[in-house]
């Protein structure tokens, strides 16, 4: 595929990957990178081998027009029982609040630059090598140290900031129709009523193998919503993205 189209390429590099340990974090960051010597782009989504888009290419485009530079983070200032990952460590560089969130963001093109580029960014780096699951660590915690000033990254007081609009992810054992796998739901086709509700760009997770017929499912309903768009019988609303209450709260600053 990388040899057939021009936008598909191979990352530079290349890392062994174990949960758990710096080896998450690290591929995202190689990606960013390697982006940054291509133009034409204004969003980083990074996405996993397990996730399904519940959103058309066009709403996804919509959308993040709509959030105005946004980062779409997630962050959690005040995730005590999460501190424990961090506890035993000197403070972290240049007093920056650590808080916790997700490697799975919607970033754009500023923030890839400083999180690749900043001696700030670099240095969070290297005090995130010995945390546990430091990949839930670093990208939030960019994102909400608004001192930063990094562009679309939030400047609110809030301690809890959700949703999270990127990734739908089920750890309610309640509403899953599929399996529970570490605590988070395998999606499966009885949960199929629910993910045409949802508001998040993609769904995680799927497995391999299990429950096939709902990825088909939605793999049609996406070429469904992707001609009606084409042919213009579908309207794309944004209103919900448009109307969000951290879009009061961002950085301001560059252009995309």
């Amino acid at each position: 595929m990388a040899r057939c189209l021009d936008n598909v390429f191979v990352s530079s590099r290349s890392v062994k990957v174990r949960w758990g340990s710096f080896s998450v974090l690290e591929p995202e960051l190689i990606c960013m990178e390697d982006l940054l010597h291509h133009k034409g782009w204004k969003y980083f989504i990074n996405l996993t081998g397990q996730e399904f888009p519940l959103k058309t290419n066009l709403e996804i485009v919509r959308i993040l027009k709509a959030v105005k530079g946004a980062n779409l983070v997630a962050g959690d200032r005040n995730s005590t029982w999460q501190q424990r990952r961090w506890r035993d460590k000197p403070p972290a560089p240049h007093n920056l609040t650590v808080v916790k969130g997700a490697v799975h963001v919607a970033v754009n093109r500023h923030f890839v630059d400083f999180a690749v580029n900043s001696p700030v960014a670099r240095d969070l780096k290297e005090w995130c090598q010995d945390i546990v699951i430091p990949d839930e660590q670093f990208f939030p915690t960019l994102n909400h140290n608004p001192q930063l000033g990094i562009p679309g990254s939030y400047a609110g007081t809030s301690s809890f900031i959700k949703p999270n609009l990127v990734r739908y992810k089920n750890w309610d054992p309640s509403t899953c129709a599929g399996k529970r796998t570490r605590g988070i739901c395998i999606l499966s086709s009885g949960d199929l009523p629910l993910l045409g509700k949802r508001v998040e760009l993609f769904a995680n997770k799927f497995h391999a193998g299990y429950s096939s017929l709902a990825v088909e499912c939605l793999a049609e309903r996406l070429h469904n919503h992707t001609r009606e768009e084409t042919l213009g019988r579908r309207k794309v609303d944004v209103s919900f993205y448009e109307s969000l209450p951290f879009l009061d709260n961002i950085v301001h600053g560059g252009s995309l």
